[in-house]
């Protein structure tokens, strides 16, 4: 912000919701992050980008087919994109975003579950989900080594994706 200056997604994030642009914003993000990636592979870097996704992007069916096409334009491959959906995002609307999800999959896209923990999902859910990785919340990893707790839950988290 010209005035105020760097501005928290925690705010700007909160308020597209609240003002449905969170698909809009979403969209556009991922396009600007997709086309990042093919000016650092043209400079010779070679690294992947992830982005989350809105819970309302899980409701579009045509989005793996956008995403694959957008990712085929810029000449990036789809193994350099990894898609985080939080895990409060999939209780919404368990079926479609399963669809969705598995297309992603099935493309060669890479998934990651953001800030799991934070909902109410268990390890068992999660083993439907076509995931390539799971973020494990800060609250659980910051104190890993110093509580017992934190150690089982890392642990526990090992081998459900494999």
């Amino acid at each position: 912000h010209p005035e105020r200056g760097p501005i928290s997604p925690a705010v700007f994030v909160r308020l597209a919701e609240e003002k449905n642009l969170i698909g809009q914003l979403t969209e556009f993000v991922l396009e600007e992050a997709i086309r990042e990636s093919a000016s650092w592979l043209q400079a010779g870097l070679c690294h992947e980008v992830a982005v989350n996704l809105s819970a309302q992007m899980l409701a579009d069916l045509d989005l793996p087919d956008r995403i694959t096409a957008l990712l085929a334009q810029v000449h990036v491959d789809v193994s350099q994109l990894v898609v985080e959906i939080t895990e409060t995002a999939l209780m919404r609307e368990v079926v479609k975003s399963l669809e969705i999800l598995t297309r992603l999959r099935m493309k060669g896209i890479r998934l990651a579950i953001d800030d799991f923990g934070t909902g109410y999902s268990t390890m068992q859910q999660l083993q439907r989900y076509p995931f390539t990785e799971i973020k494990i919340d800060r609250s659980f990893v910051q104190n890993l080594g110093e509580e017992s707790e934190s150690t089982a839950i890392v642990d526990a988290g090992k081998g459900v994706l494999n």
